[in-house]
């Protein structure tokens, strides 16, 4: 049944030009039984849920926001670490390291920090290690260290000998 055949039949008859915009405005303001029957039907199970137990507690939600806490710290923590690696290798290249492995192995990471994009820590270690093992850096202007062959330490051993017998030593 209609709502206009319902006023109708208590007596209450709109006219026609008035009709239309009665009923988009009685659309508007009013549901069907229909509609609030199923509202009222979700509304029972959503109370029954929560009465039982179903569905997340607060106690469950605030684990789950812990272990997304931890989990972005642990990220964090990664991230800065990956940007310190580059960094440092950008540093070590920078350095002219020979044998980057080999200058990591005997650095103290723990003591290496990257604070607003420069790395704290590293050139005292640097210097100390240049120091001990100059071998593992690049030469200076052109300046290399001097190896013999075989062959010639041997001749010159030999000449050195030959001058002892000649003096008698």
């Amino acid at each position: 049944m209609d709502i206009l055949e319902l006023l109708e039949e208590f007596g209450a008859k709109l006219p026609k030009e008035n009709q239309e915009a009665f009923l988009k405005r009685f659309r508007k303001s009013y549901k069907h039984e229909n509609e609030v029957n199923a509202l009222k039907k979700k509304l029972q199970t959503a109370q029954q849920a929560l009465e039982n137990g179903e569905g997340e507690t607060l106690a469950q939600l605030q684990q789950e926001l812990l272990r997304l806490e931890q989990e972005n710290g642990a990220l964090y923590a990664q991230k800065e670490q990956l940007a310190r690696d580059y960094a440092l290798g950008q540093a070590l290249k920078d350095a002219q390291v020979r044998s980057p492995k080999a200058v990591m192995a005997l650095l103290d990471i723990s003591l290496i920090r990257l604070e607003e994009g420069k790395l704290t820590g590293l050139d005292e270690q640097l210097k100390r290690i240049k120091e001990e093992c100059p071998y593992l850096f690049e030469a200076p202007d052109g300046q290399y260290p001097q190896f013999c062959t075989m062959s010639q330490s041997a001749s010159a051993s030999m000449a050195d000998m030959a001058a002892r017998r000649a003096m008698g030593l």
